[in-house]
């Protein structure tokens, strides 16, 4: 039984990967692509969603299924001392209650639709769970970026330093420019420190969402991409309105609700219950069968189901109402998102194209300004300060960049590379 179970589970894993493939076809052969391929099958949280899933399938089986047939015993006018193994008679029945016609099927509707609104909800953990992976990894990207460019500007510090030194002992420097590029070291290191615990964090966050060790080196080869962003908003709004699993969600709830009315205007109308009995008669009499029908009277106290239909109105009301909230929320963070994606695609390209290389024209220019003895060594020490944190600022915004488009990705259920 537990390898049959496990059996289905693996297979719906699998189902929903495949259902996400057409999402990572570019990348498929990608490091990221790869870490959540892993996530799929390890993450706790999906796997839990889709264990909730697989428990509500089997909510549809108990609904439409039938209540137990009771099975009476009676034994008839016992004598005055309540010795009941001596009756006049002895009936056997067998009773089955019928729910009106209907409301069986309604109910596993009804059960059919909460699975439908919990795969949406599996969906939205699933794009939630790719999110916080692409965050922590980008987030692992930058540490690591931000630590090999305080390392490569520890080498020309180191150089400087010298510098500073050989014309300081041929008496064109001063000791003061010794310091300075101490000092500045004395920063980068401290900087490094602070670098490493990031890289500590991100990377332990993402360990934990593909539930593995905290302690599993991640090694991130691949840079993100920054090439330019070509959707426009009017592409991007139908797929926000009809594909994000929480807007999908709030639809199903809504169609459930409906079904939830249907089922409770049913309960007007009566039950049945049929009942089967034979008598066996010790007193010599001949034996006897005997059938019972019964219905209930939903009509006298029926103020309790108008209540319950006044009830589900009112909550598929909500419902509404909460769907054009989320609605009007999507639009809302879908806009701020576009704009704040296109805004760090031009600093990208200005970073690139223009800042990048004019901070590192700026500092081989105080370099040798400064071995001619045409400036003074703070001016190369701030040239080289400048250019380090541009190139922070640079990988900065690139993985701004891509942190929002994955945002975007979760807000319109689909990818956008």
């Amino acid at each position: 039984m537990f390898q049959e179970k496990n059996s289905h589970f693996i297979r719906l894993i699998f189902l929903i990967s495949l259902s996400l493939v057409f999402i990572y076809s570019e990348a498929k052969a990608s490091q990221l692509a790869l870490l959540i391929e892993q996530a799929m099958r390890q993450n706790p949280e999906i796997v839990a969603a889709t264990r909730k899933m697989e428990a509500l399938k089997q909510e549809v089986i108990l609904e439409k299924a039938l209540e137990d047939p009771e099975f009476t015993l009676t034994q008839y006018e016992a004598p005055s001392n309540f010795d009941l193994s001596h009756p006049a008679q002895t009936w056997y029945g067998v009773g089955q209650v019928f729910p009106f016609p209907g409301k069986r099927a309604m109910k596993g509707k009804i059960a059919e639709k909460e699975v439908e609104v919990q795969f949406q909800a599996l969906q939205a953990t699933i794009r939630e769970s790719i999110l916080k992976i692409k965050t922590a990894y980008y987030q692992l990207f930058l540490a690591n970026q931000g630590i090999n460019i305080h390392l490569t500007h520890q080498v020309l510090l180191d150089e400087f330093t010298r510098s500073a030194q050989q014309k300081y002992t041929a008496g064109s420097g001063t000791q003061q420019d010794i310091v300075k590029a101490e000092v500045e070291l004395s920063k980068l290191h401290n900087s490094l420190l602070a670098l490493e615990q990031e890289k500590i964090n991100a990377e332990t966050t993402l360990n934990t969402l593909l539930n593995q060790p905290a302690d599993t080196f991640q090694e991130i080869s691949e840079e993100p991409a920054g090439a330019e962003f070509k959707y426009t908003p009017e592409e991007l709004i139908p797929s926000a309105l009809k594909r994000r699993p929480e807007v999908m969600a709030a639809h199903l709830q809504i169609e459930k609700k409906e079904m939830s009315l249907s089922l409770a205007e049913k309960y007007l109308y009566p039950d049945f219950m049929a009942e089967l009995s034979y008598m066996q008669s010790h007193l010599g009499e001949e034996n006897k069968w005997m059938a019972v029908g019964k219905v209930n009277l939903p009509w006298i106290f029926n103020r309790k189901y108008q209540a319950k239909i006044n009830q589900i109105r009112l909550e598929k009301e909500e419902t509404e109402a909460e769907l054009k909230g989320i609605e009007n929320r999507t639009l809302g963070e879908l806009r701020i998102l576009y704009f704040k994606i296109k805004s760090l695609e031009k600093s990208l390209d200005m970073y690139k194209n223009g800042i990048l290389p004019q901070a590192e024209q700026a500092l081989k220019a105080s370099q040798i300004a400064y071995k001619s003895g045409k400036t003074d060594f703070l001016n190369v020490i701030d040239s080289e300060r400048t250019l380090k944190d541009l190139e922070m600022n640079y990988f900065e915004t690139l993985v701004d960049f891509n942190q929002r488009i994955s945002e975007l990705e979760n807000l319109v259920g689909k990818d956008l590379k």
